[in-house]
């Protein structure tokens, strides 16, 4: 069925369908009606990183003027570290969290191939128990002998002191999920609160 509108741009008079939901007579006033995409309708901005300016529309929540800017804006909190093998200095990247706290270089200075003080010890400081492939984490190997059963891999053991090499069974509280360690820690970092307020809940799970 054929019905009669006024276009919104001319004016003038056309005949379309009652379904359609068409407002213009033709594509050249569907056109000429929409605002112009220019830098009279992009908002100026200054970019957070490099203070350099550039142009965006007011619903963008964008900040930075590149992609790069972007990036270097989640690399503020990175450090430089010394490597306990060879010496050198390494960058370690801040993770969603917290600043990664890895204490060698590359897995060739790890611990994992390498002796460390006598004991294998991990990239990120964990030290290790086994050998090859049946290497696991120490205070995993520990949580595990003291319940008599095979951890999941879900559930995370803490260092309540956060000293990954005090591996002793008072310092050492068991997660069942790693979210629930990770909101650990974001806890403290938000409240900026001494993790030693934690205890041991060994004793419990293996009574």
């Amino acid at each position: 069925m054929q019905v009669e509108r006024e276009c919104l741009f001319c004016k003038s008079k056309f005949q379309t369908r009652s379904s359609s939901v068409g407002h213009y007579c033709s594509r050249s006033c569907n056109n000429k009606n929409r605002k112009p995409r220019g830098k009279k309708s992009l908002e100026r901005r200054e970019c957070g990183v490099c203070s350099k300016a550039f142009f965006d529309f007011p619903s963008q929540a964008k900040r930075f003027c590149s992609v790069e800017c972007g990036y270097q804006s989640k690399r503020k909190g990175d450090v430089t570290k010394k490597c306990l093998n060879c010496a050198k200095d390494f960058i370690l990247i801040r993770t969603q969290h917290r600043v990664n706290d890895r204490i060698f270089c590359s897995r060739r200075c790890s611990g994992v191939s390498k002796q460390y003080q006598g004991e294998n010890v991990s990239a990120s400081g964990y030290k290790m128990s086994g050998h090859g492939k049946s290497m696991k984490k120490l205070h995993r190997v520990l949580v595990e002998n003291l319940l008599g059963r095979e951890l999941a891999t879900r559930e995370t053991v803490h260092h309540i002191d956060e000293d990954k090499m005090n591996n002793t069974l008072g310092n050492l509280f068991l997660f069942r999920h790693k979210s629930a360690h990770q909101r650990w820690h974001k806890f403290l970092d938000r409240h900026s609160l001494d993790g030693k307020i934690l205890e041991s809940n060994l004793n419990l799970l293996a009574s």
